[in-house]
């Protein structure tokens, strides 16, 4: 069944990109839409949260596109990052606390709430706040432009939660293979997990180490076991990163030929 949702988890990615063009107003072929689509995909795959998944789609147009294109592409991003620190938060406020260990339990929830709120207001007013600084936008040409639709950034934040409800399957599912028995408690402590693998930094390689390392000191105390937690962590990193990076490596060669 995860096999299942590794296209569904990067046809929803894709959709964010097709937005973006979108509301970029630019036009491109589709197998050159597919060809920037891949090479950010390889490009992100080595840095953190796929933030620089911008890098590799910048080869695909022409200069007076490529900072509008990185900053609508952060922007998406933006938008992912926003839904799994509320929807981590959330999970803290509805546990109380009680998943983390000490002395990390107790007022999380309230400041959770708070930092919730204060992501949401950077999400939705950033692009505003950026257009008033008039030294930036006269560097900038297309912050001189419309702001960011309403629309656009409502979508995002549709098809992020969806793609994070794809995620926390995935990793529901890949603990029961390993033997955990499935409870709903368990969807909280995956948001958790989620949350905080997205706030503390890494590079590369790292990740792996970080979100495996995150996962033992979310899940321990609650009594599962190591073979669970790291092979779940393992085959997440396998199946959403690593298997389409190698994917749309062939690909995008074998279309620019």
């Amino acid at each position: 069944m995860c096999l299942f949702f590794i296209p569904v988890n990067w046809w929803l990615e894709w959709k964010k990109w097709t937005v973006t063009l979108n509301e970029a107003k630019l036009e491109l072929p589709i197998k050159r839409q597919r060809d920037a689509f891949g090479a950010g995909m390889i490009t992100g795959f080595f840095t953190p949260s796929m933030l620089g998944n911008f890098i590799g789609r910048l080869a695909f147009f022409t200069p007076s596109q490529q900072l509008k294109v990185t900053y609508l592409t952060q922007y998406s991003n933006l938008a992912q990052f926003t839904v799994t620190i509320c929807v981590g938060f959330l999970a803290i406020a509805c546990t109380s606390g009680s998943t983390l260990p000490s002395p990390f339990a107790g007022n999380w929830g309230a400041l959770g709430s708070v930092f919730s709120i204060f992501c949401l207001l950077i999400y939705v007013g950033s692009d505003f706040l950026l257009r008033k600084v008039k030294w930036l936008k006269m560097r900038i040409p297309f912050l001189q432009e419309e702001p960011v639709s309403f629309r656009y950034r409502l979508k995002l934040l549709g098809l992020s939660a969806i793609r994070h409800l794809v995620f926390t399957i995935q990793f529901s599912l890949l603990l029961a293979a390993f033997g955990v028995e499935f409870n709903w408690e368990n969807i909280l402590v995956i948001w958790q997990i989620y949350l905080w693998v997205t706030i503390v930094p890494s590079l590369f390689f790292g990740k792996i180490v970080i979100r495996d390392s995150i996962a033992w000191w979310i899940l321990a105390p609650l009594g599962f076991s190591a073979h669970a937690v790291l092979s779940t962590t393992l085959w997440i990193w396998i199946l959403n990163l690593l298997l389409p990076a190698i994917f749309f490596l062939v690909l995008v060669k074998f279309r620019r030929q």
